[in-house]
């Protein structure tokens, strides 16, 4: 492993992995799927707070959260197609992303729960695309909310069933914090790789 000094000095490419890209594409394709396939349908009210929930962790943020933090390392941040565009555009380093979000998720009469596992790693390379390092960041978060209440509830039949953001908040939030974690970690490994 190689270190980037001065790194204010100089200019950054990002390249976002085709399988960060793919793994962005069928997290919106899900989204969109419950957002307008079942809540549009069968919860209309709630289409704006679900939408709101589901933004909050958008996969794209995960992308423009990073490009914030490396923006504040180097002197500018460019997103860039490939190693190619960034040979040819002349940016002193490139930084190819690579996103992993995983869940687990489960539903039962008792509880909703989920556990998220945000993965982010930047791989490094210098103007002759020779590998410089690797900064990443992991991190596991679990998240649950209680269906207790709304089976007494059904039990008496006079209570209106939970709208999907209640059910969708925890979750949400253990994504967000997964994030956070994940974050913090690149941060850490990224001081050893980048040296302002």
């Amino acid at each position: 492993m190689r270190t980037v000094t001065e790194a204010k000095t100089k200019s950054l490419a990002v390249i976002v992995s085709t399988s960060t890209a793919t793994q962005i594409k069928h997290r919106e394709d899900m989204d969109a799927k419950y957002l307008e396939g079942y809540v549009k349908s069968w919860e209309p009210k709630s289409y704006g707070a679900v939408k709101s929930l589901q933004d909050s962790v958008g996969p794209h943020k995960l992308i423009d959260t990073l490009v914030a933090e490396l923006r504040s390392r180097f002197k500018s941040v460019s997103v860039v197609a490939d190693l190619a565009e960034f040979k040819e555009g002349g940016s002193d380093v490139a930084a190819v992303v690579d996103v992993g979000m995983e869940y687990k998720a489960n539903s039962d009469i008792a509880k909703n729960s989920a556990e998220y596992t945000t993965d982010v790693s930047l791989l490094l390379f210098d103007k002759q695309v020779r590998k410089i390092g690797i900064a990443n960041g992991k991190a596991t978060e679990y998240g649950e909310r209680s269906n207790a209440n709304d089976f007494v509830k059904g039990l008496f039949l006079v209570f209106p069933d939970p709208k999907p953001e209640e059910m969708m908040r925890p979750l949400v939030e253990a994504e967000r914090k997964s994030r956070v974690s994940a974050f913090r970690q690149l941060n850490t490994s990224l001081d050893q790789l980048v040296k302002k």
